[in-house]
């Protein structure tokens, strides 16, 4: 995964948008992995945002993690953004990273194009304002709120984590961007938690580096509670198996190294 394009996906699972099976289905047939160790990210959202920056997360932590030359994939424009102003936002980013944005299966490429999606977004919302105050049987009297870009959220570095019980088994070995919010998603969802007594943290560069390093870990490691095993691509197969005989052997490290496939 080291030094080659990456195929993001991204998903919005909010009101007015397809489901979330759909827009999965999606990315899968555009060629962006599905499995744990897959590249996409995900917002869930109830109600409309009007400070998309701090609440769609998952995008967030997905424009930091893309290098230029990579692909964002998303089902359609509405699941991309959530209103012109933010539309526009996103556009200017991609751009900025140099990464290219794929929706509904057509790359983004010229101005026209670009005004296109702003457009459809905006189309999009204003439908789904109609059909929302039809279904309450009432035009509801909304607030003119000014949409706001904030900062980049805090604690957001590359990482691998792997909680350990008292002990020192490994129960599971993950890959994020912020592992603080990582953390709190853990402790609601996942049955493993209270029997974590320690978590370890390794950052890296880039999130690239450390999905690699993720997939070797649970490869390697067998945490008890990762589901599923997914062999490493080959470099970094062949990388910790020289790092596992380095000691006994610097030259039978050396010469594993050497079948390590060159970079293209």
């Amino acid at each position: 995964m080291v030094g080659e394009s990456i195929k993001w996906g991204y998903i919005l699972a909010a009101p007015g948008r397809p489901s979330r099976k759909d827009q999965i289905a999606h990315l899968v047939a555009s060629g962006v992995s599905d499995d744990q160790f897959g590249p996409i990210w995900e917002d869930d959202i109830s109600r409309g945002s009007t400070r998309p920056q701090n609440q769609l997360v998952g995008r967030n932590d997905l424009l930091f993690a893309a290098l230029p030359g990579d692909e964002i994939h998303v089902h359609s424009e509405f699941c991309a953004a959530v209103s012109k102003n933010d539309a526009r936002w996103l556009i200017d980013a991609v751009a900025e990273q140099e990464v290219r944005l794929v929706v509904g299966g057509g790359e983004i490429t010229t101005p026209e194009d670009e005004a296109a999606f702003v457009a459809e977004v905006a189309r999009r919302q204003n439908v789904f304002h109609v059909s929302e105050s039809r279904r309450v049987g009432k035009k509801r009297k909304r607030k003119k709120v000014v949409e706001v870009q904030g900062p980049p959220l805090p604690d957001r570095r590359p990482c691998v984590y792997r909680h350990f019980d008292a002990d020192g088994a490994l129960l599971y070995v993950g890959a994020c961007i912020n592992h603080r919010t990582r953390e709190q998603q853990h402790k609601s969802q996942s049955d493993w938690w209270p029997d974590s007594a320690r978590v370890d943290v390794e950052y890296y560069g880039t999130m690239r580096e450390a999905l690699a390093a993720e997939r070797v870990a649970i490869y390697f490691e067998n945490p008890a509670h990762n589901k599923r095993v997914v062999e490493p691509h080959a470099g970094a197969f062949i990388e910790q198996a020289a790092r596992m005989v380095e000691d006994v052997s610097p030259e039978a490290a050396a010469r594993i190294l050497s079948m390590k496939p060159k970079s293209k």
